[in-house]
């Protein structure tokens, strides 16, 4: 029953951080919900929270600038784990692989990914792939 309200809660926020409000971006900040669905504790819900809010920030920021949308990505995945090792470093508390899963939901291409790869799979290769790279880059 908690499993199932989760999911319900984390189908709702996806719903929401496709929003590019700032309001939209508030919602990224709620990327703990993953860290939850995967296994993890409080612990790793607060760290997984913190961590999507200051990349969320973060991103903001380097999307201003007009750079590439893989490089923002890059360093947002990257900042992620950086935050996540330095909140077990503080702390002493809390699973990395979580925290970091955690924290990176929000910033993946899910549904056009998932498109892409069950086109992939369907044999469709030359639509697979341009969906891959219209998902990614």
């Amino acid at each position: 029953m908690i499993a199932g309200f989760l999911v319900y809660i984390s189908k709702i926020f996806l719903r929401l951080l496709k929003n590019p409000s700032p309001q939209g971006r508030i919602f990224k900040s709620f990327s703990g919900f993953f860290a939850l669905l995967i296994g993890g504790g409080w612990i790793e819900f607060i760290a997984a929270v913190l961590c999507g809010f200051l990349v969320s920030v973060l991103t903001s920021m380097l999307e201003r600038f007009d750079i590439y949308r893989f490089l923002v990505s890059f360093i947002a995945g990257a900042l992620t784990a950086l935050f996540s090792v330095a909140f077990i470093l503080l702390t002493g508390r809390g699973q990395l692989d979580q925290i970091i899963i955690g924290a990176i939901m929000p910033l993946l291409p899910g549904l056009a990914f998932t498109n892409a790869i069950r086109d992939t799979m369907n044999g469709d290769l030359i639509s697979g792939t341009a969906k891959i790279f219209e998902a990614v880059f």
